[in-house]
C-alpha cells in the first residue's frame, strides 16, 4: 500500500523537471512583461519628478499609465494583483502598468499622501491623474483603463 502511494506521488508530482534558476528566469520574464515594480529613482525618470515640480503634475510618460501603490501584507492588494497582471497583458503596448511598494518606497508614498492601500493612479497622457482608493472589480478596472485610451 505504501509503495503504491509513493508511486502515485512520484507520477503526480514528477512532471517536467526544471532547476531553480530556470523557474526564476521564467517567472521574472513573465512578470517583467506585465507589471514593473518602481523605485523612487525609476518613478522620477519614467513618471514624474515630484521634487522638481511639487505644485504641478508633469507627466513624463508617452502612453497612459496605471500605478498600484500596495503593500505585500495588504489583503485587498493581494486580491487585485492577479486582475492587474491579467489586464497588464491585455493592454500591453497601450497602457504602462507599475507597482510601488509603500513599505519600500516611503518617500513616494509620503509625497502623494498615500494613507490607504491599495491606492491606484490612473494617469492619462494629458491632464491630472485620477486617484482611486481600494480594490476594484475587473469590470471597474476595464472601464477606467478604457477611459484612459479615449
Amino acid at each position: 500500500m505504501t509503495l503504491a502511494f509513493i508511486a502515485v506521488t512520484v507520477v503526480a508530482c514528477g512532471g517536467k523537471k526544471t532547476t531553480a534558476a530556470e523557474d526564476v528566469s521564467t517567472e521574472s520574464s513573465e512578470t517583467k512583461a506585465a507589471i514593473a515594480h518602481l523605485t523612487k529613482d525609476e518613478y522620477i525618470a519614467k513618471v514624474s519628478d515630484f521634487a522638481a515640480n511639487p505644485d504641478q503634475w508633469v507627466f513624463k510618460g508617452d502612453k497612459p499609465m496605471l500605478i498600484d501603490f500596495y503593500a505585500t501584507w495588504c489583503p485587498p492588494c493581494k486580491q487585485i494583483a492577479p486582475i492587474l497582471e491579467e489586464l497588464a497583458k491585455e493592454y500591453e503596448g497601450k497602457i504602462d502598468f507599475y507597482k510601488i511598494d509603500v513599505d519600500k518606497e516611503g518617500e513616494l508614498a509620503k509625497a502623494y499622501n498615500i494613507r490607504s492601500i491599495p491606492t491606484l493612479f490612473f494617469i492619462p497622457t494629458e491632464g491630472d491623474p485620477e486617484t482611486v482608493l481600494g480594490a476594484l472589480s475587473k469590470e471597474a478596472f476595464i472601464e477606467k483603463l478604457d477611459e484612459l485610451l479615449k
